[in-house]
């Protein structure tokens, strides 16, 4: 059992079902028909398609299930029906006779009114360098959707019909993207929203010289840009318009600003054009070396036509006697690595670079000493090279874990600063004691040592 709404257009002679089962459910149809074939519509429709149902469960032959156990609003897009000058509407209705506890099916009202209109709406997203995802934001369910991106040098992409389409702009300018969204139920409404697509001014200057590292390259963003952000691929990077210190080579610049999609541009630095002078001039410094901290290294260059070098200099200039001359020594106190740079007379810079690895020294802490003896070991200190700044802190403990000496900020190896083996003037015990103590390198690095001290008499 159940029911059925149906349409007429020829004054009755024949009706048409409003809808289906299949009927797509949205914002202007829902709760449309639930069952596909009412048995006692007989046929007064075809297909058979209603709505039927009970709050009842199945028993036997009965069929329970689908019902709503109350009123709800049903409502159908009738786009077929527009402009016709003559429609009738009839429920029907096919009941049997068994199950009679499970029929029930009732109407109440019955209002036909215009469909809401389309609002056509969008938003658009970053999707990567000249790229939008865009997303429809239409109200009243359209179901077609058309878009032009005002975009005709990309072809046939210049137009989709998909809900959320994405987009790849030709390149620079200003574009005008334009939606139209429609429905056989609502009609159509159409937005369009600028997009702009920044282009780019580049100005590349390439090495003075082959090999040469002063090349430069300058972005001037078009239109410009609302406090925009820069970043180069160098090392390390480079964060405003104009890179400098550049080999010849392919770099990347990423560009940000207020209002638009980051993007990134590639810029190619040339090698320079042939050299003024026969020859390339080349500059080789000392291979990589190692030293001990607080000793120094002689840093020399070597170049291949030294007669054409106008000038030197070493960068960092950290630790040199003579930043600025081609022998100089060095006394860094950590690794460091030294960049020789020398300007000849056809303008080329060219350069080499060599790294100093600094090692921490040895400390070497007496673990057995004999007061008051004529043996060198009569007091308990430290002793090291002159990598060791200063001993700040030197404990020595009993057995018990009682202080019984501390001494701070004194130098290393000398012995009339450390322990004579006394507590508060009196001879300590011989025994095993334990000390604790704390040096300081030159580099500014603190290490702490500890262990075990045998106090013989």
């Amino acid at each position: 059992d159940g029911a059925n709404l149906q349409y007429s257009v020829d004054g009755g002679t024949t009706w048409s079902n409003v809808g289906s089962t299949n009927s797509l459910a949205n914002c202007l149809n829902s709760n449309w028909y639930n069952i596909s074939s009412i048995t006692n519509l007989g046929s007064l429709a075809n297909p058979r398609h209603g709505w039927a149902g009970s709050v009842k469960p199945t028993s036997g032959s009965c069929l329970g299930g689908n019902g709503s156990n109350g009123w709800v609003s049903a409502k159908h897009c009738l786009s077929d029906l527009g402009g016709k000058p003559n429609v009738r509407f009839r429920f029907i209705f096919g009941s049997g006779t068994t199950c009679n506890d499970f029929d029930g099916v009732a109407f109440d009202d019955f209002v036909i009114e215009n469909a809401p209109p389309i609002v056509a709406n969008f938003s658009s997203e970053c999707a990567g360098n000249s790229a939008y995802a865009f997303t429809d934001l239409s109200d009243n369910c359209p179901e077609n959707w058309l878009w032009d991106f005002g975009d005709p040098n990309s072809g046939a992409a210049n137009t989709s019909t998909v809900q959320n389409p994405a987009h790849t702009f030709s390149g620079p300018g200003l574009y005008t993207v334009t939606l139209r969204a429609s429905s056989s139920c609502s009609g159509a409404d159409t937005i369009t929203f600028p997009i702009e697509i920044p282009g780019l001014a580049i100005t590349v200057i390439p090495p003075s010289c082959p090999g040469g590292f002063d090349g430069s390259a300058s972005i001037l963003p078009n239109p410009d840009l609302m406090d925009p952000s820069f970043a180069w691929s160098t090392q390390p990077p480079q964060l405003g318009p104009t890179a400098t210190k550049l080999r010849a080579g392919t770099y990347t610049v990423s560009v940000n600003a207020a209002g638009i999609c980051p993007f990134t541009a590639t810029v190619v630095v040339p090698e320079s054009g042939p050299s003024p002078t026969p020859q390339t001039n080349t500059l080789q410094v000392l291979s990589d070396t190692t030293i001990a901290l607080g000793n120094s290294v002689l840093l020399t260059g070597v170049a291949s036509d030294p007669g054409r070098i106008l000038s030197y200099y070493w960068e960092p200039a950290n630790y040199l006697d003579c930043a600025t001359c081609l022998n100089t020594n060095a006394s860094p106190l950590q690794t460091t690595s030294y960049t020789l740079f020398a300007t000849d007379t056809s303008g080329c810079v060219i350069s080499d670079a060599v790294t100093i690895t600094v090692l921490l020294g040895t400390v070497y802490i007496p673990n057995v000493f004999k007061p008051a003896s004529a043996s060198p070991n009569d007091r308990f200190t430290l002793f090291a090279g002159k990598d060791v700044d200063k001993v700040e802190m030197l404990q020595v403990y009993d057995r018990w874990g009682s202080l019984v000496f501390e001494k701070q900020n004194f130098p290393v190896s000398d012995p009339q600063m450390g322990w004579d083996g006394s507590i508060g003037g009196v001879a300590a015990a011989p025994g095993v004691y334990w000390y604790l103590v704390k040096v300081r390198f030159l580099n500014g690095f603190e290490e702490v040592f500890k262990g075990d001290l045998t106090l013989l008499r």
